[in-house]
């Protein structure tokens, strides 16, 4: 969940539609209770998948070698 207080209908959909990327339907048709559960589900959906990123990256290293970047 965010750490900012959302106060206004401006804030609200900033941040679920624009940044979690919630339908604009789900965000005008839905209660809040629902929008938070979606919120936080995909919070924790996103951080899973970063820490899955990181391992696949990290195996991939280990496979390959750690490649030096192009500059």
């Amino acid at each position: 969940m965010p750490d900012f207080h959302i106060a206004t209908v401006e804030d609200a959909y900033a941040y679920y539609v624009l940044v979690l990327g919630i339908s604009e339907g789900i965000f005008w048709h839905a209660d809040v209770a629902f929008l938070r559960e979606v919120a936080a589900n995909k919070n924790a959906y996103d951080s899973w998948l970063q820490a899955e990123r990181e391992v696949m990256r990290l195996e991939a290293e280990k496979r390959h070698g750690k490649r030096k970047k192009r500059g």
